[in-house]
């Protein structure tokens, strides 16, 4: 009784199915738009039509273009071969959107210009005025003021080491909108400028960070910071330690793979950038945001100090019994 029940149940369904279909391709739109793809798909798919259409269809008078079922199959066919991925991490952009950033950059720079009291420097920005540039522009912290400013210039003496000029320290127009066009015009996202920014010169074909790409970034922040100013007087070693801290720890909560890489998906999903912009309005030692704080390192620091006995930067199983 259950077996009949469910053989009924699955003809009723078969024939429900069939006449919502039927009643789909009666729909001029949409049968010319499955004939079209049939009669597209007939050159590359000829072979396989004939492997699976049903031999009851072909048993009738009617064509392949008369059957609509088969003219369902060989669409089907067709969207398979002829489907495109419709994600990528760093999409394509619309031109407009293109023409629309470079046209506020341009606007952008010259009321920079325009208002900047010096006039010694011609037409371009030196490095304090360059801020706003980043800031505003590129939606930046100011602590990577100094490493996109850098980056420009480099990029600029490289594209022209044909012709080599005196070294200069401005920034104009023009070298900035070229910088923008190579490295960030291709996307509007914010990880993956980050990423172009970070990365050094001479790496454009990896398309992820290592750690070293990271220590201008982290010695700006220690050196620039007011309320790491105390900082100063301490050793190269002890900045080292702050700086190698962050790093690892960046790394303990973005690399997700633990590959030593951080692509622009894994520097979207964490909150590496929040960070970076909360730095802005840090004033003082306990706004320091997750990664950067100082009270974290202290700790970090100290216990690790109070742990290595011999002072070799180094913890060896003895060492770590006693934690």
């Amino acid at each position: 009784f259950f077996k009949n029940t469910c053989s009924s149940i699955s003809s009723m369904m078969a024939v429900e199915v069939k006449q919502l279909l039927m009643h789909w391709l009666k729909d001029n739109q949409s049968r010319d738009y499955l004939s079209d793809l049939s009669s597209a798909s007939s050159s590359n798919c000829s072979d396989t039509e004939e492997q699976h259409t049903d031999p009851h269809t072909q048993s009738g008078s009617s064509s392949v273009h008369g059957s609509p079922l088969q003219i369902v199959h060989v669409a089907k066919q067709r969207r398979v071969l002829v489907i495109k991925p419709f994600y990528s991490p760093t999409p394509s952009r619309i031109m407009r959107d293109v023409h629309t950033e470079l046209q506020t950059i341009t606007n952008a720079f010259q009321r920079i210009l325009s208002s900047k009291s010096e006039v010694s420097d011609g037409d371009g920005l030196n490095l304090q005025q360059f801020e706003a540039v980043t800031v505003h522009i590129f939606r930046l912290s100011k602590y990577c003021n100094s490493l996109l400013f850098n980056k420009i210039l480099h990029a600029s003496s490289h594209a022209h080491c044909d012709n080599p000029h005196p070294p200069i320290d401005t920034i104009t127009l023009s070298m900035c909108i070229a910088f923008w066009r190579q490295y960030l015009s291709q996307s509007d996202d914010d990880s993956f400028r980050v990423l172009q920014i970070l990365k050094p010169i001479d790496a454009d074909e990896r398309n992820y960070l290592i750690r070293s790409d990271f220590e201008p970034l982290v010695r700006d922040i220690l050196h620039q910071l007011p309320v790491l100013s105390f900082l100063k007087e301490a050793d190269a070693e002890f900045h080292a330690s702050y700086i190698e801290t962050v790093i690892s720890r960046i790394f303990f909560d973005t690399d997700t793979n633990e590959d030593e890489k951080i692509d622009v998906l894994e520097l979207r999903r964490s909150n590496f950038l929040e960070c970076l912009r909360k730095l802005d309005d840090a004033v003082n030692l306990e706004q320091l945001p997750g990664v950067f704080s100082y009270e974290h390192f202290s700790v970090i620091y100290s216990k690790f100090w109070e742990l290595d006995d011999d002072h070799d930067q180094m913890l060896c199983a003895q060492d770590l019994i006693k934690y």
